[in-house]
């Protein structure tokens, strides 16, 4: 494998670039609109900087609706439990539920903030059901619903229900210790480490 030329994932993300900036040490600050998912067919020649490839723009799924519409309740129920806590931080996570009703974008904006392991972040990257998006992002929000301190601690928790009877929604987190949940504590989400909440800033990666 030549230096510099890894191998490429099979599912990348597409878009337009819509504004760029040239910096005083000649890189270049650029603002990207997305377009979807795409397959890479095969990777061209080319003589640019920068590698190319033929890709297939892949479809995106709802199967189920009535089960996303209750998944975006839970996500609402969640962040209202984790706001009591962390409100700075739910405040930048309400930003993506409140952009648009589609059930996917909602679930890709969240997990850009709640997943920050590559390989998590590649794995929903190429999940094109949105159903399983949404239970994902759900899932990793009642972790962090249930008790933020105790994975920090590491102590082992049982299972608890988020959002009771009406949402249906049970997190069971028996037996999880803080080696499951640190892609979520570690720098992006030290949880109860800051009094009053997260700086902003730390939502950043």
């Amino acid at each position: 494998e030549p230096l510099g030329h890894p191998p490429l994932v099979p599912i990348a993300g597409a878009g337009t670039i819509v504004h760029h900036e040239e910096l005083p040490d000649g890189r270049f600050g650029i603002v990207l609109r997305g377009i979807g998912r795409v397959e890479l067919v095969d990777e061209t020649p080319s003589s640019q900087p920068f590698r190319t490839a033929q890709a297939r723009l892949l479809e995106d799924h709802l199967p189920d609706p009535g089960q996303a519409d209750a998944d975006l309740v839970a996500i609402d129920e969640c962040l209202r439990i984790l706001g009591q806590r962390t409100p700075k931080l739910v405040e930048a996570l309400r930003t993506a539920t409140t952009s648009g009703n589609d059930p996917g974008v909602v679930a890709d904006r969240l997990a850009a903030m709640l997943f920050k392991t590559p390989g998590h972040r590649q794995s929903f990257l190429e999940c094109t059901d949105a159903n399983e998006r949404l239970a994902r992002v759900v899932k990793r929000l009642g972790v962090l619903a249930v008790s933020p301190m105790t994975l920090i601690k590491g102590r082992r928790m049982g299972p608890s229900a988020v959002g009771g009877p009406k949402l249906g929604l049970q997190v069971g987190v028996r037996g999880q210790s803080v080696e499951d949940g640190q892609e979520l504590l570690d720098g992006s989400f030290a949880l109860g480490a800051a009094p009053g909440g997260l700086d902003r800033r730390m939502l950043v990666y």
